[in-house]
């Protein structure tokens, strides 16, 4: 089991953004400290490899699309993203509020660091990148193959 170490309730801010105007989100759970974490009230989540044509090509027009609603597949949400150290992974959180986004992500968070024995799968990829079969965790936690 991970020994998880955290901070204290309410003392960790997420960013909310480099171009939002609002304040920093007070978090409700207990983040370790060196634990980055931001969030927003409005994001956009495109299908997947919507972006990667997106930044090959220059077209903005996905984005447009998934911002109005005509975009199969794409939506909107609040969201709490968080880049603990130990163990180094990515965490992320959807609800219909921060808060909720929050709550989402911390639940993960505690399944991760309560989990019993990491076993890793790499689900058919060979770059190294793998997940917990008993937890979900993800990372680059496996040798690259050739």
């Amino acid at each position: 089991m991970i020994q998880s170490y955290s901070g204290t309730k309410g003392t960790k801010l997420a960013s909310r953004g480099t171009f939002s105007k609002e304040s920093p989100y007070p978090c409700v759970q207990a983040w370790p400290h060196d634990c980055f974490v931001q969030c927003g009230g409005d994001g956009l989540v495109l299908p997947r490899g919507t972006m990667g044509a997106v930044l090959d090509k220059g077209d903005l027009t996905p984005i447009a699309q998934g911002l109005s609603g005509a975009l199969p597949g794409a939506y909107r949400t609040a969201f709490f993203e968080a880049f603990p150290k130990f163990p180094d992974t990515f965490l992320r959180g959807e609800g219909t509020t921060v808060e909720e986004a929050e709550s989402s992500c911390w639940k993960k968070y505690v399944k991760i660091t309560s989990c019993q024995k990491h076993e890793f799968d790499r689900r058919g990829r060979k770059d190294g990148y793998c997940y917990c079969k008993h937890c979900g965790m993800g990372g680059m936690f496996m040798e690259k193959e050739e």
